[in-house]
């Protein structure tokens, strides 16, 4: 039996590093209002921990949308030995299911959240960029591919990256959706975006640099870790963002579609896709063993030139595109739905459109 636990406010409790951490208003609200959301990956055996403690059996798929009130099941997880699989892991969900009633023995230490913590700051995602962009060159590949990304621990250095780059995004370790983005114009830096700067340094040690690229579409891959370091590949997720970086909604489709709406049948991801992957795959995996199991996504982007950036952000947790591929089983093979959460009437609501062509 697994107990299945949506808190989307992990990656800003990442970032704070507090076991004790206040999300913001927006964050427990759309924790409140989603609580039911793994409903959509829960096997028939499995419970979902809600945000008061207790614990109920999934709902069918169609009631999420629909907003159906449910009554919680008895709690019994608390004595069982349950598989713990929240929406992500940090300080403040240990202290979470601490306070569910959740056995110590059941979760990973103090020690095992730091180690993960550390492997879940972008230095990891700059470090398998680099690989990547090695392996490419050593396999031909490497003029579909751009992306740069440095640890900068200093002023002085995000200030000589800048000056290289000129237009530049300057990244937090540990940031929301759409947060802890920093672009900075060609010319000096700003006192506004040199405080910034100081800021990250000293909150979290260090700060990205990354020249900035003209996109023409956001996409990832999404892949499952498993408790022996294996990574297998689950599928590709195409889905939009706002200009400040902010989820916008998931694409949810066969893979054929996907990629054909990605590049065209003979377009700029298929050539290149498998190799990506089994590359991702080794990467992944040669990770510490005991660092991560569960879902991973790797987030990419298309150019307006047709290159790809193989790696820009890596999330080692359950994402929405991950979410979208367990839709897709929802939907007929020649859809093209939509999956996105909106915020109406004062409640954050998951919408899904199984649209066909």
């Amino acid at each position: 039996m697994r107990l299945l636990f949506f808190n989307p406010e992990n990656d800003l409790a990442l970032a704070a590093n507090d076991p004790h951490y206040t999300p913001p208003a927006s964050a427990r609200q759309m924790a409140a209002d989603l609580q039911l959301l793994p409903s959509l990956w829960a096997a028939p055996d499995d419970l979902i921990l809600l945000r008061d403690g207790s614990a109920c059996s999934p709902i069918p798929p169609a009631a999420i949308f629909n907003a159906t009130a449910i009554a919680p099941s008895p709690s019994s997880f608390l004595k069982n030995e349950a598989t713990l699989l929240p929406w992500g892991w940090s300080p403040l969900t240990l202290t979470q299911l601490r306070k569910a009633g959740i056995q110590e023995t059941l979760l990973p230490s103090e020690a095992e959240i730091r180690t993960f913590r550390t492997f879940s700051g972008r230095a990891t995602a700059a470090d398998i960029l680099g690989q990547l962009h090695h392996k490419f060159t050593e396999m031909g590949l490497a003029q579909h591919f751009v992306g740069e990304a440095y640890v900068c621990t200093t002023l002085d250095e995000a200030r000589r990256h800048h000056r290289h780059f000129g237009e530049t995004i300057f990244k937090q370790p540990w940031s929301g959706s759409g947060r802890g983005l920093l672009p900075a114009h060609q010319g000096s830096l700003t006192e506004k975006n040199q405080a910034w700067l100081l800021r990250t340094l000293r909150q979290q040690g260090y700060v990205m640099a990354e020249p900035a690229y003209s996109k023409a579409r956001d996409f990832a891959l999404e892949f499952w870790r498993h408790p022996d370091g294996r990574v297998t590949y689950e599928g590709l997720s195409l889905f939009h963002t706002t200009d400040g970086g902010v989820y916008a909604g998931n694409i949810v489709a066969s893979e054929e579609r996907k990629l054909e709406l990605i590049g065209g049948s003979m377009g700029i991801l298929l050539p290149v896709h498998s190799s990506l992957v089994s590359l991702l795959q080794s990467a992944l995996s040669a990770l510490p063993p005991t660092f991560y199991a569960g879902p991973i996504g790797i987030d990419m982007l298309l150019t307006t030139d047709g290159r790809i950036h193989p790696c820009i952000e890596i999330n080692f947790r359950m994402t929405m595109g991950w979410l979208a591929l367990q839709l897709r089983s929802h939907q007929s093979d020649s859809g093209v739905g939509i999956f996105n959460i909106i915020f109406s009437e004062g409640h954050y609501k998951a919408i899904y459109n199984p649209t066909r062509e």
